[in-house]
């Protein structure tokens, strides 16, 4: 059984909307992530995308996420990474809006998502080196800029993400 959070009710009510709409099995609950309505080691697997720039503590958040992991069990955070075109993006539009909600977003990097990754085997990776104001229709430069963004090293893509392993007892 795949299990769905979010603290808004009304993001809920469009999740479950696409879930009728594609076939799919999920059950949804109002839930914070600081706080998760769940016994310890509960599931198999946890994922977040795109979610936890809305937490202002995330080691706490993730330690919460941790806990409801069975021994074993997968850990996927995916977030838009601090310091990229991406997050300056975002944070130019919350100026514009005062209703916009990434006035309330913490853009970390990925160094700071993987120090505050608990468990084992942590990796992470950075991509989306396009910017925002790019010219997707250009399928060829896009997957170029992305290459020798990976070639370079670089770490301040746009989106993201952290794997660990909860240790096993």
């Amino acid at each position: 059984m795949v299990t769905g959070i979010d603290i808004s009710e009304a993001m809920l009510v469009k999740a479950r909307e696409k879930a009728a709409r594609e076939n799919l099995c999920i059950n949804f609950c109002c839930a914070d992530a600081n706080e998760l309505p769940f016994e310890d080691e509960t599931f198999d697997a946890a994922v977040s995308l795109s979610a936890l720039e809305f937490s202002s503590d995330l080691k706490k958040t993730l330690l919460d996420i941790y806990r409801v992991l069975k021994p074993g069990g997968r850990m996927v955070i995916g977030l838009i990474g601090g310091g990229s075109a991406w997050s300056r993006y975002y944070e130019k539009k919350a100026k514009k809006d005062p209703e916009s909600v990434f006035r309330h977003a913490h853009f970390r990097t990925l160094d700071e998502l993987i120090a505050a990754m608990p468990g084992k085997n942590v990796q992470g990776k950075a991509v989306l080196f396009i910017p925002p104001d790019f010219n997707f229709e250009d399928r060829e430069k896009a997957l170029e800029l992305e290459r020798e963004a990976q070639r370079q090293g670089r770490e301040d893509g746009g989106f993201i993400c952290a794997l660990s392993y909860k240790h096993l007892k």
